[in-house]
């Protein structure tokens, strides 16, 4: 006898996921999204800019080869990270907080301006540095006072400890110290313009009213913070990583386009 046989076809729907999108909740190549790669302002992503996590991103949380992030590597004034311009740690960094081959960070090697390293220029300790704290072959440190490039006292240069010092390890008013108050490039302090930590400083790792620091508040493009801009976390905060009243970051309240 004839059998019938019954098919049965499932018709699938394709949907296509938003890429190069602006200000949406997740993709890739958007702009202020919460989350994805090559994104512009998002909260987590590669190659993104002014996002809270990812990799060669722009004023991103955390990633490598951003900008301005709060953590990665090859970043720009991020929190953490290696090869990074203005961090807060990292490696081949510039004007962060830790790492190593960077310019003027807080710690690590081959730097510019750090607190302590090897191969670096005006940090506080390492070794094969120039200005800085302690260290072998190092140039123009030991100690001092209202010294240039020494490795500790008040109103010099480049040194490792000291207060209104340039380029030193810790103090106030320095630039590119370690530590120290209104310093610039230095690790730890306040008022101070890419240092490690502290106030109102310049793309530090930690402080409040910085630029492109990796933690503090009414900062720019930090790592974490209250009215930040492009930080990692955050309230108040313009396309950073978490917070309140924020525009394009990961999480919060009274947000725009956020994930959560």
């Amino acid at each position: 006898m004839p059998q019938c046989v019954q098919v049965t076809l499932t018709c699938c729907r394709t949907r296509t996921l938003f890429v190069d999108d602006a200000g949406g909740g997740s993709g890739a190549a958007d702009a202020g999204d919460g989350g994805g790669a090559t994104n512009a302002g998002d909260g987590v992503g590669a190659a993104d800019a002014g996002d809270g996590v990812g990799v060669a991103d722009a004023g991103d949380g955390g990633g490598a080869a951003d900008a301005g992030d709060g953590g990665g590597a090859a970043d720009a004034g991020d929190g953490v990270g290696a090869a990074d311009a203005g961090d807060g740690g990292g490696a081949a960094d510039a004007g962060d907080g830790v790492g190593a081959a960077d310019a003027g960070d807080g710690v690590g090697a081959a730097d510019a301006g750090d607190g302590v390293g090897a191969a670096d220029a005006g940090d506080g300790g390492g070794a094969a540095d120039a200005g800085d704290g302690g260290g072998a072959a190092d140039a123009g440190d030991g100690g001092g006072a209202a010294d240039a490039g020494d490795g500790g006292g008040a109103a010099d240069a480049g040194d490792g400890v000291g207060a209104a010092d340039a380029g030193d390890g810790g103090g106030a008013a320095d630039a590119g110290d370690g530590v120290g108050a209104a310093d610039a490039g230095d690790g730890v302090g306040a008022a101070d313009a890419g240092d490690g930590g502290g106030a109102a400083d310049a793309g530090d790792g930690v402080g409040a009213a910085d630029a492109g620091d990796g933690v503090g508040a009414a900062d720019a493009g930090d790592g974490g913070g209250a009215a930040d801009a492009g930080d990692g976390v955050g309230a108040a905060d313009a396309g950073d990583g978490g917070g309140a009243a924020d525009a394009g970051d990961v999480g919060g309240a009274a947000n725009d386009d956020d994930k959560i």
